[in-house]
């Protein structure tokens, strides 16, 4: 290693190298406005506050139906949900409120950082961890509170960035992750290999390093990293040395990966058979998952449609989409599922309010207009 350069130390969590430029992931808590409330005006600031955790409730009911989640990850956002019915953070709010006169975003952020800094005190890793957890719902209630469409402002940010950034933040949420598809790196001064965001890069092949102290006063927007989640590394600003390591490190990769994909595929008695993969998203069908695949098993449509909600009444956007993932795919077999929406999951707005019990093909064919769109 190149001793000029400066080495920040961490803890592996997810393992891979990335070498990009750093993002640094701001939350809500770090913006809240602060004003006071008149007494006559109090009502409707409780209300203001009412109508936010009944938003963040929907949407994370959303979230939890709307998308398939393996059992881990729905557990952690039905537990988020039930922090929406905590009393020491939902009704010492309600408190603060009336009895700061203060407006709900200034009660709540404080209410956060002083449960936040309790568990931080906690001997048990476990309760240091779900500080995240409060602060994801906490930045989705101020976020709704500050009507910012969607819970997050931070999730569009995300979808706009380059493949290769690394991400920089304390922490990052359980309900923020869904939003991290195709980042180079993810780099977080709090956390644990056992909390929820490690466990999600893990499970996503996201190189991750977390416990990175003294991370967020010495890495500044747009800073070139080098992630090394092998070893537990951010070399910043690397040299010449560094990116001939990172070469090196893609090359065995890169030869790895091939060995795996034209390897044959055949069973322990020697039958030979053909693998398929599930895609769900346009993204999806140019990354690696579809090396070595003969074709596309089950392509989920209602990630596009819940993704991109005018797509709901928009033939051509359909069909621009549908022939994007065609020639992504170069010929390759792929099926369709087709709208698998209704009942507990989110629906589009035009839809039959008088069969929202119903699901999947029941579901279209009470809304046959939906059904001939996506059959067109």
């Amino acid at each position: 290693m190149n001793t000029t350069v400066r080495v920040l130390e961490g803890i592996p969590a997810a393992p891979g190298m990335a070498l990009g430029r750093a993002f640094i992931l701001r939350t809500p808590l770090e913006t809240v406005p602060r004003y006071s409330i008149a007494p006559s005006a109090l009502p409707g600031e409780l209300e203001r506050f009412r109508r936010a955790i009944q938003t963040s409730r929907e949407q994370m009911e959303s979230l939890i139906t709307g998308v398939e989640l393996d059992d881990e990850l729905r557990a952690i956002f039905e537990a988020q949900l039930m922090v929406l019915e905590d009393p020491l953070l939902i009704d010492q709010t309600r408190e603060r409120i009336s009895d700061r006169q203060i407006n709900a975003e200034q009660a709540l952020a404080v209410e956060i950082n002083s449960i936040s800094e309790f568990l931080l005190k906690s001997k048990e890793a476990i309760f240091r961890e779900r500080v995240a957890d409060l602060e994801d719902i906490g930045n989705r209630l101020l976020s709704n509170l500050m009507d910012v469409p969607g819970g997050d402002i931070r999730a569009e940010q995300i979808r706009k960035l380059p493949p290769d950034a690394i991400l920089v933040a304390d922490d990052i949420s359980p309900s923020l992750m869904l939003h991290i598809r195709f980042v180079g790196g993810i780099a977080v001064e709090s956390g644990g290999v056992t909390g929820h965001m490690a466990i999600l890069s893990r499970s996503r092949g996201i190189p991750c390093v977390v416990g990175v102290r003294d991370l967020l006063n010495t890495v500044s927007d747009g800073m070139d990293i080098l992630l090394d989640a092998e070893n537990g590394r951010l070399c910043l600003q690397p040299g010449e040395a560094e990116r001939r390591q990172y070469a090196g490190y893609l090359k065995t990769r890169r030869r790895e990966a091939t060995r795996t994909i034209t390897s044959p595929v055949n069973t322990a008695c020697g039958q030979s058979i053909a693998l398929w993969t599930n895609l769900s998203d346009v993204d999806e069908t140019t990354d690696d998952r579809i090396q070595g695949a003969s074709g596309v098993g089950l392509f989920r449509t209602e990630f596009l449609y819940l993704k991109n909600r005018k797509l709901f009444n928009d033939y051509t956007g359909q069909k621009n989409i549908y022939g994007q993932i065609f020639q992504n795919l170069h010929g390759q077999t792929v099926t369709f599922r087709l709208l698998d929406v209704g009942g507990d999951k989110r629906l589009p707005a035009s839809a039959n309010v008088h069969q929202r019990q119903l699901r999947g093909i029941r579901f279209l064919l009470a809304n046959r207009w939906l059904l001939e769109s996506q059959l067109r």
